[in-house]
């Protein structure tokens, strides 16, 4: 006789519960893609520190502003002329200045001289300091010529032209800037890889069903078919919007992330979110509908996924694949998601976004229709 439970939205609340109360899933659906997007957002935003070594022999007024300077953007540390060169190859400094006696007399007098800079050939990371180094001393050089052997003017316009300019070229932007556009995208990318292995492998509840009868139990009774696939697609739908909503309140406050300018904006890119998860849940009913094992489903999801994520730029860049992976990726659901998603990021508006919102709602349809218009067989 056939159980007449199986009513209302029985199969709908079952789902979430069998999805929701699984420990493997709540690791995939939220810590996995959070705690990847802060390593990677961390590491990738993060500022080089540079150690500076300062030999001052010459000891005056000018050259002890000069170090305060160098110390706005280095650590600096102060050495003797003979210790020079072995702190910058045991690697104690990131690259060294020195002041020779008489620097700051040549320099008021308006004589060509310099300090020496000491780094590692092959250390191409001290470049920025350097640079920023040389550039300072040049400006005082250039002020020196002016000053008319006046020490304390050239301090005074040396000070207005380090708070004037310097600190301005070296300015970090905000949230607000394209850092976080792209640190966003980043963060989208392996909230993709948390919905498409979620969805793909909650959507095998279909699978297990079929494999432990409730499937033949359910149809034989008054229970409309469509019903219970209905239920089904609406469950993995409302935990797809559980993850998003999750990662859309949690991220932006532990990384440099933002989903959006504005409501609206968050919105439109919430909406592009729910149509990737679309193609997710079509993906994983697909493969449900044709393997017949779990085994044989699981190994296909893996396959699919894994390239897909890869290709789709969910991983690294796209502008880093070979330019044919790159061509293929323009055919990938990861890389229609991603796209569409910097596009509203980038203030183009929705309308902008709307070509690959439609490619993956088109697939999901396709995917859905290919679905229910098939009979489904006995798993094993």
């Amino acid at each position: 006789m056939a159980d007449k439970e199986e009513t209302g939205m029985t199969v709908f609340f079952n789902n979430l519960r069998r999805i929701l109360c699984k420990p493997s899933n709540l690791l995939c659906m939220l810590v996995v893609p959070i705690v990847l997007s802060m390593l990677v957002i961390g590491l990738s935003g993060s500022v080089a520190v540079y150690t500076l070594g300062v030999a001052d022999a010459d000891d005056t007024a000018l050259t002890r502003a000069l170090t305060d300077a160098f110390g706005q953007k280095c650590d600096v540390i102060e050495l003797e002329t003979d210790d020079i060169r072995t702190s910058v190859i045991n690697g104690d400094v990131s690259c060294a200045i020195e002041f020779e006696e008489g620097f700051t007399a040549a320099i008021l007098a308006g004589e060509e001289t310099f300090a020496k800079s000491y780094s590692l050939n092959d250390a191409n990371g001290a470049e920025p300091a350097v640079l920023y180094i040389n550039t300072i001393i040049s400006a005082a050089k250039n002020l020196g010529t002016s000053a008319n052997g006046d020490e304390q003017k050239l301090l005074e316009a040396l000070d207005e032209v380090i708070a004037a300019n310097y600190q301005a070229h070296y300015e970090t932007y905000s949230a607000d800037g394209r850092d976080a556009v792209e640190n966003t995208v980043t963060a989208l990318g392996y909230m993709a890889v948390g919905m498409m292995f979620l969805m793909t492998f909650a959507s095998m509840l279909l699978l297990e069903d079929k494999k432990s009868g409730v499937f033949d139990r359910i149809i034989t009774t008054q229970f409309p078919r469509w019903a219970y696939y209905v239920q089904h697609l609406l469950s993995y739908f409302v935990v797809a919007l559980i993850q998003i909503c999750v990662q859309f309140v949690v991220l932006p406050f532990i990384a440099d992330v933002s989903f959006g300018m504005n409501l609206i904006e968050m919105l439109q890119v919430g909406l592009v979110c729910c149509a990737f998860a679309c193609v997710c849940i079509a993906i994983g009913i697909t493969v449900s509908r044709f393997a017949k094992t779990s085994l044989m489903a699981g190994g296909v999801i893996s396959m699919v996924n894994i390239p897909m994520l890869m290709i789709g730029g969910c991983f690294w860049p796209k502008e880093i694949m070979p330019e044919f992976m790159q061509t293929l990726s323009n055919f990938m659901p990861t890389a229609w998601f991603l796209t569409a998603a910097e596009t509203i990021l980038d203030g183009e508006g929705f309308l902008a976004a709307a070509p690959q919102i439609a490619f993956m709602l088109g697939l999901s349809a396709l995917l859905l229709a290919i679905d229910f218009s098939i009979k489904p067989t006995k798993a094993k």
